[in-house]
């Protein structure tokens, strides 16, 4: 028979926050790829290069969009 009155031990805590590293990771793989992304779509602007200055101009804005997405996902699980 169990008693009632006798307090559990506390559960142990949950693995440490790997979601948090693998997006910490992610933000700044995609920083670090949007910056010479953006500085590429610039000089291929200036130069005339328009095979570079519409890839490295696609590349940044999927570079930003991620960002957002990972910015307004990790304030979401903050707020939990």
């Amino acid at each position: 028979m169990t008693d009632p009155y006798r307090l559990a031990p506390a559960p142990a805590p949950a693995r440490p926050a790997e979601p948090a590293v693998r997006h910490r990771l992610l933000r700044v793989v995609l920083w670090v790829t949007l910056v010479p992304a953006t500085a590429i779509n610039v000089a291929g602007s200036v130069t005339g290069h328009s095979v570079f200055t519409f890839a490295a101009g696609a590349l940044a804005t999927c570079c930003a969009a991620g960002l957002v997405v990972s910015h307004v996902t990790g304030r979401a699980g903050r707020k939990r």
